[in-house]
């Protein structure tokens, strides 16, 4: 590509060419892009001699091109100030900026523009909102759903972006919506940066061309830079200042008395929770930041946010300022990866740019930064210190734990940084392979344990107080409604949440947590562990293990001493971090191990395979859980079919529906199934749908999974995790 500045003038709206402004009447300008929004800010400075200097307006559109037809940056022209002798100098910002000036939902169909508070949900637990009748309600389950509803039903044609579903591919983790009510109080910029975060932190915003993006980092690399041969200059910054071990979230009001299991709630409050990182803590110190995410007000709407808060921010992390010159292409931050090498081609780090300003001269010159951008900047800091009323019925929080961790007495940053060359900002090396979220605050509390995949596999709950203290050395307060970029958001995991407590998925533990914030932890089930509630028959399983390993020959990751996986077709293998249902045509798979109780919560992360008929997709059979399992014959299960959740009771082979209730998944959808065996009753909930039965009979130990297969595969049942605990 032979470069050639060339700088477009366009009125009213972006579309609307108007010309190309000369390059003799250009005295300087400059561009930034992000990965996190796309184009950004950027400065025009024209000559004072330029005949049509005043000819841009407010409002106007400026795009900046390298060659014919090779747009690089596209922006509105937010300020014009005139200077002397400089000249006029226009101040530029990306197309994102429309996305701050939506803000959906409204107070009222009644008053001022007569919008109702819009609520988005996959199940009903607030109806004494004092607006509950005037809402207006739709159901979602994932977050990146949640977004692509959004951008429809506020973005799509009242803004000049253009939304294209090839744009929008976030990563297929699973990141569940509980409930989440909006009352045009927050932008949509700030909505959309609380989701991408949910999603592994995904890369979104607005491109040179107008389009929206929203998609996982990637693994493509688009350059390698190497110093004294790509690099003018190169700075590595690693301190203490963007590791956050301690999150104090503050969210929306939760009202009225108590309404069911799901909302203990009391009057009214504002939900709160405490979340800390143990391993961080243990490192690094007590380091807090706290936040405001008003949108939230249940634990499983908190807890995946704060888990990816951590996955970033939890350790110290190195971020680079680079300058660099002579690049034919762009290197764009939401395009994948760039490689850095020092003088003798030894990586230095492989990672995502945040951001890249261009000094858009006549030989442009880059600068990047790669590496995390700073959390303070993300989520201000409020301006003064706040107190709420206390839920007197517990608040939410936790403790975060990742499969990465390795707890030696070295106590070495090595062991918390990640694969380079992985998107996943976790490392793979693991001696501790669950993530889990034990509730610190005062009154009941919830815990939630992961596999490395997966958002949320097993709630815990247990009476405790929040032992966290306030000191330390760092002591950053954050406000999510800021209207900037700055603005917080919150996210969940799990297919049920509760507020300001325990779940309906929640695990009931008798431990009372002790030490610093609960930060003892074990795998090894036989050691029951008071921080997160695991009793000595638990087990848990993130399926981590070479690709193509049998299920059979993989150990899980906490397990009864001898338990090992029972699949007499040898119909399981690991792939990915998965267990797959690996048959390609019509077969029935049962896996089980044994945890030898029979009252136990049981809970899997499942995504649904899918079969191609007539060129539509469709759902591939039932999937879900074994429970009470004595043999392959003998048996009870929770299955999630293409209409239906049911429970079933197999005995010498014959089965007998328990109970069964239509559902609203998607086909090939990512769901979490969750069940409770306690003595003759069992229930199951799967995103919001609840199926139970009392007299069962079934009294085996065992416990698995299950999948179907109706026709030929087009994708397989897999199981990102699983596990099972006592009640």
């Amino acid at each position: 590509m032979v470069f050639e500045r060339r700088i477009r003038h366009f009125s009213p709206g972006p579309a609307d060419y108007v010309g190309e402004i000369s390059t003799r009447a250009i005295s300087g300008c400059w561009f930034e892009l992000h990965r996190r929004g796309g184009c950004g800010d950027a400065e025009l400075v024209l000559l004072n001699d330029f005949a049509d200097r005043y000819e841009i307006e407010i409002g106007d559109w400026i795009a900046f091109e390298a060659e014919e037809g090779v747009r690089w940056y596209l922006g509105r022209v937010e300020e014009r100030e005139s200077r002397s002798p400089a000249g006029v100098l226009c101040r530029l910002t990306g197309m994102a900026v429309e996305l701050g000036e939506i803000y959906p939902g409204g107070f009222s169909r009644t008053f001022a523009y007569k919008v109702p508070p819009h609520r988005f949900a996959q199940t009903d637990l607030f109806p004494g909102d004092p607006d509950y009748s005037d809402e207006t309600v739709d159901v979602v389950s994932q977050a990146p759903e949640l977004a692509w509803l959004l951008l429809d039903r506020y973005a799509n044609g009242q803004t000049h972006i253009q939304f294209d579903i090839e744009n929008f591919s976030p990563l297929e983790v699973d990141s569940p919506v509980m409930s989440v009510k909006f009352r045009g109080e927050e932008s949509l910029r700030s909505i959309l940066k609380d989701l991408a975060m949910r999603n592994r932190d995904a890369a979104w915003g607005v491109n040179a061309e107008g389009e929206f993006y929203f998609q996982p980092n990637g693994t493509t690399l688009q350059k390698t830079l190497r110093e004294g041969v790509d690099l003018l200059s190169l700075k590595e910054v690693r301190n203490l200042d963007q590791v956050y071990n301690r999150i104090l979230l503050t969210g929306d009001y939760v009202y009225d008395a108590e309404q069911n299991s799901e909302v203990p709630a009391n009057g009214f409050y504002r939900w709160r929770g405490t979340y800390v990182q143990p391993f961080s803590r243990s490192q690094y110190g007590d380091r807090r930041i706290r936040m405001w995410i008003p949108w939230i007000r249940s634990q499983t709407d908190a807890h995946q946010f704060v888990t990816e808060f951590f996955r970033v921010y939890a350790k110290p992390s190195s971020r680079y300022e680079i300058e660099v010159a002579g690049i034919e292409n762009m290197i764009l931050p939401w395009a994948g990866l760039v490689r850095l090498e020092d003088r003798e081609g030894n990586e230095l780090d492989t990672a995502p740019v945040e951001t890249v300003r261009v000094q858009f001269d006549a030989v442009p010159r880059y600068e990047l930064s790669v590496g995390p951008e700073l959390p303070q900047e993300l989520w201000p800091e409020p301006e003064h210190d706040e107190r709420w009323e206390i839920n007197r019925l517990g608040g939410g929080g936790g403790v975060v734990t990742f499969s990465s961790e390795v707890e030696s007495s070295s106590g070495s940053d090595d062991s918390y940084e990640s694969s380079s060359a992985s998107s996943d900002p976790v490392s793979s090396s693991s001696e501790e392979s669950s993530e889990e979220l034990t509730s610190s605050e005062s009154g009941t509390s919830t815990s939630d344990s992961y596999g490395s995949d997966s958002s949320s596999v097993v709630q815990s709950s247990s009476d405790g107080t929040d032992s966290s203290s306030d000191g330390g050395s760092n002591d950053s307060d954050s406000e999510g409604a800021s209207e900037s970029d700055g603005d917080s958001s919150g996210a969940g995991s799990g297919s049920d949440g509760s507020t300001g407590g325990s779940g309906s998925d929640s695990w009931s533990g008798d431990s009372t947590e002790e030490g610093s914030g609960g930060s003892g932890y074990s795998t090894d089930a036989s050691e029951e562990s008071s921080a997160s509630g695991l009793c000595a028959q638990a087990i848990f399983d993130s399926f981590d293990d070479t690709n193509g390993t049998s299920l059979v020959s993989h150990p899980p990751d906490i397990a009864p001493s001898g338990a090992a996986w029972i699949d007499p077709g040898l119909q399981y293998q690991i792939q990915s971090g998965r267990a797959r249902f690996i048959p390609t045509d019509a077969d029935v798979g049962r896996a089980r191990i044994a945890s030898g109780s029979q009252d136990v919560q049981v809970s899997a992360n499942i995504q649904a395979g899918t079969i191609l008929r007539h060129g539509d997709e469709e759902w591939l059979g039932a999937v879900g859980l074994v429970l009470r399992a004595a043999s392959d014959t003998s048996y009870c299960a929770v299955l999630v079919e293409e209409s239906y959740v049911r429970l079933v009771q197999v005995t010498g082979g014959v089965a007998t529906n328990l109970d069964s209730e239509p559902h609203g998944i998607a086909v090939g959808a990512t769901f979490t199934v969750s069940a409770v065996c306690d003595g003759t009753s069992i229930t199951a909930t799967v995103a919001g749908v609840t199926v139970a039965a009392t007299g069962v009979t079934a009294s085996g130990g065992q416990y698995g999974l299950y999948a179907e297969n109706t026709d030929d595969v087009e994708t397989h049942h897999e199981f990102p995790s699983f596990s099972v605990n006592c009640l």
